[in-house]
């Protein structure tokens, strides 16, 4: 199986997975559980290290670097479980649910156990080898996957969304040790060289991942857990189909711009191809998703999880269009430049908090999910500018590089409004073949607008040259009778 074979199973199992336990369990039971992973992700990056990353960097990992890492990441995964233990009660008492004080031990006994991962599988992604990553993250989603859904088919209860990532994390620690040999020792000998680079990036994930999962905890005091539920699962399919597609192309470009960094002008050709091929991924898939959302969730998760379309409306093609600047991350890395990440995190979150929050209580989770459009849209201009700076291409011109992409989009859009004006009400009495043809119809006239844009300025390199050599390539190599 190859490397993009293998991630695409990956996706369909969370996909699926994400399905199978919405149509076992409630809106309120995913909500109970949010709160307790939300407090967990906002603990987590307060105490975040990204040591891999440092790792990536360091000219020559010695065994004292490898030593290093694992005695850090086991002290913070100790440190950080205790609290999580220490906030179950209180976290309880606050949202005034018991259950929580048992989610949060589980979920602290989950982060613990993350803690002792192999150091040493740092050195695939180092080499650019993603199939020892592709295969710990298969044999996590499968793990928990079948222990999440026999618990939900069997119990309908909460438990699946708890105990299921609990074994999948216990299965991928035992088998990064199948995977190289490592035997596990303490030292603390390399921590200042591998904190120093550390640092700012463990800063700038602590500001965005407050920013975002607090939206999460306010929700469910304010709102309640079952909408907090619909929200939680509105979101993670936005996030499945934006994300989690073009993530796998993502987790290449540090290791790759590391490698090129010394020489700018290669370093911002290869910015740039990242940049337009990615989101001509993206952008599509948000959208595409957004303007189906009502059938995909009355056709797939059932009627308790309207809500959730609402925010698939909205948020799949953020995040989307966020992914047009998603790559300065790895970018300022590979140049040594984390703290400018930091100091673009801050002044993020200060136009996110005042947006979001407001829309929230003024006008609920529709105002909130405005907010985050308008926080959306001004966060990925800031990521534009740093990567001006960082890489030399311009807001306009890196916009520009992308126009066949939105161009093709609209019409993508417009041909789905036509679609459901002039047929939607004929297979009405069918929802599975209206989403079917909804989705076929923006397929095709995506792919046929951006093809026909293509050939109309005369073929020029981009993702479309690209994809257009890999079938060549493809059909190629077939022998025909």
């Amino acid at each position: 199986m190859t490397v993009a074979a293998a991630r695409a199973v990956v996706n369909v199992l969370a996909t699926l997975s994400t399905i199978l336990l919405a149509r076992f369990l409630t809106p309120e039971d995913f909500g109970l559980v949010a709160i307790a992973i939300s407090v967990l992700a906002i603990s987590n990056s307060l105490t975040e290290l990204s040591l891999v990353k440092a790792l990536i960097r360091v000219p020559v990992i010695s065994d004292d670097h490898l030593a290093t890492a694992f005695t850090l990441e086991a002290i913070r995964s100790t440190l950080l479980g205790g609290l999580l233990a220490s906030l179950a009660s209180p976290l309880a008492s606050l949202y005034g649910d018991r259950r929580l004080v048992a989610i949060m031990l589980v979920i602290a006994l989950t982060t613990f156990i993350g803690g002792l991962l192999n150091p040493k599988i740092v050195l695939f992604t180092r080499d650019i080898d993603f199939r020892a990553e592709i295969a710990r993250s298969l044999t996590e989603r499968l793990v928990g996957i079948v222990v999440g859904i026999a618990i939900a088919a069997l119990y309908l209860s909460y438990w699946a969304l708890v105990l299921g990532p609990l074994m999948g994390r216990i299965a991928t620690v035992v088998y990064s040790y199948m995977q190289v040999h490592y035997r596990p020792r303490l030292s603390i000998s390399r921590a200042k060289e591998m904190l120093s680079f550390s640092v700012w990036l463990s800063l700038s994930q602590m500001v965005i991942t407050a920013a975002v999962r607090l939206d999460e905890l306010v929700i469910g005091y304010v709102l309640g857990k079952s909408v907090l539920g619909s929200y939680s699962v509105g979101e993670r399919f936005s996030l499945i189909a934006v994300r989690e597609v073009s993530e796998p192309v993502a987790t290449t470009l540090l290791p790759s711009f590391s490698k090129i960094s010394g020489d700018r002008l290669r370093l911002a050709s290869a910015y740039g191809r990242a940049q337009s091929a990615l989101f001509a991924i993206a952008l599509p898939l948000g959208v595409g998703f957004a303007a189906v959302s009502d059938l995909f969730v009355a056709v797939v998760l059932g009627p308790q999880w309207a809500g959730a379309a609402l925010v698939i409306k909205i948020a799949a093609p953020v995040m989307a269009l966020q992914t047009l600047s998603s790559q300065v991350q790895p970018l300022a890395l590979a140049l040594g430049a984390p703290r400018s990440i930091f100091i673009r995190e801050v002044q993020y979150l200060l136009v996110r908090v005042p947006v979001v929050y407001f829309g929230l209580f003024a006008y609920g989770i529709p105002g909130l999910l405005l907010g985050r459009a308008v926080a959306g849209v001004l966060g990925t201009v800031l990521n534009l500018s740093l990567a001006r700076k960082l890489a030399g291409p311009g807001i306009r011109a890196q916009v520009w590089a992308s126009r066949r992409t939105f161009a093709a989009t609209a019409i993508m859009v417009a041909a789905i409004l036509t679609y459901e004006r002039l047929l939607g009400h004929v297979l009405a009495d069918n929802p599975v073949l209206n989403l079917a043809g909804t989705v076929l119809v923006g397929a095709i006239a995506h792919c046929a607008a951006l093809a026909g844009l293509w050939v109309a300025e005369r073929r020029p390199a981009g993702p479309e040259s690209e994809l257009a050599q890999a079938v060549r390539h493809l059909t190629g190599k077939v022998r025909l009778p």
